[in-house]
């Protein structure tokens, strides 16, 4: 984090940018605040108090970190919001307009066209946030949802069928990462086995994924109880004080 320039400094860096580059336009004033890789990736304005250098003091790269997870991905210039000068060390918010938006180091936040700036441009590469699809909940789970200890419980699962995505079952229990706690298997297409041994809670979940965004999801709690009847109802039960 960078303190802020004086007036007179700030005023000598846009003038500096204004007279060596008359083609663009001043949209926040010079400051070493924040530079281009805060604004473009971090917060995109001119209240940012961070400079976030392209490599960390191992020589990691830092700015990469923002593209390569699952909210941004790669795309053409016409589709950009975002870009990078690979061999200029420079990143910028692309318009709709075309133009770049861009802080300059220390100087100004500037309006420009992709070439009218003091970096490389032999080298650009463009960016736009993922259209993540809506979250899906069509996923269903019929069974039983309180059982009782070492029996097995049918549980019929069904989700939608789609090319895209790819979906898993699974159980877990909520109170132990034991193994041994429970079995849970997959009997036919859509027909599944639980059996439960030890008392306690237990949900299976169903997920479906598009790459590694999470799309579909589905929860269902299984609870695991002493004393039931043959309907699978608990019983009450009844402490007895001998003499």
């Amino acid at each position: 984090m960078y303190t802020e320039a004086d007036d007179d400094e700030i005023d000598e860096m846009n003038n500096y940018v204004t007279t060596n580059y008359p083609n663009v336009i001043i949209r926040g004033n010079a400051s070493p605040r924040y530079n281009c890789h805060s604004y473009a990736w971090h917060q995109n304005n001119t209240s940012n108090t961070y400079w976030i250098n392209s490599v960390d003091s191992y020589y990691q790269e830092q700015v990469s970190k923002y593209y390569t997870d699952d909210y941004y991905e790669s795309t053409t210039i016409a589709n950009a919001t975002r870009a990078r000068y690979m061999n200029g060390d420079h990143s910028a918010t692309v318009l709709y307009t075309g133009k770049f938006l861009s802080k300059w180091g220390q100087l100004s936040l500037v309006e420009h066209d992709y070439d009218d700036c003091p970096y490389d441009t032999s080298q650009i590469n463009y960016y736009r946030a993922q259209t993540l699809p809506k979250m899906d909940y069509t996923s269903t789970v019929s069974g039983p949802s309180v059982v009782s200890l070492n029996t097995q419980n049918t549980y019929i699962i069904n989700y939608p069928t789609a090319s895209d995505t790819t979906y898993t079952v699974s159980c877990e229990c909520l109170m132990s990462s034991s193994p041994s706690t429970f079995e849970f298997t997959q009997t036919s297409t859509s027909f599944y086995s639980l059996v439960c041994h030890e008392y306690g809670a237990y949900k299976i979940y169903v997920k479906g994924y598009r790459g590694t965004c999470l799309y579909s999801v589905k929860e269902y709690m299984v609870v695991c109880v002493g004393g039931m009847n043959q309907q699978g109802i608990v019983e009450e039960k009844q402490d007895y004080l001998s003499e």
